[in-house]
């Protein structure tokens, strides 16, 4: 008996949805660049450009800056009979270039 009511307090719903962030699409319409490549990172509870362009230093030395950036959110909701948990992983991705003189 103990076990049976001890298995329902213990069960729980997981909901996973996904949710695109307004973000800036586009290239710099100015000026010589080379593109270097995609980078990509995954943060959990927030975004952050500032993360991004870190991200794409570390693979790729010579960028300058992070261009058509793509933001995602995977908003994960666990509900048991004792708590609701949220948490939110961001997807970031977009193209380092590095400016040419």
């Amino acid at each position: 008996m103990i076990c049976a009511v001890t298995g329902v307090l213990l069960a729980s719903c997981v909901s996973v949805n996904y949710k695109p962030v307004p973000s800036y699409l586009g290239y710099p319409t100015n000026g010589k660049y080379k593109v270097l490549g995609r980078v990509t990172l995954q943060s959990t509870n927030r975004a952050a450009y500032s993360k991004l362009l870190e991200q794409a230093k570390s693979e790729y030395p010579d960028t300058d800056d992070v261009v058509n950036v793509a933001i995602d959110q995977k908003e994960q909701i666990t509900v048991t009979p004792l708590a609701s948990i949220e948490v939110s992983t961001y997807i970031m991705s977009g193209i380092a270039i590095q400016f040419l003189p």
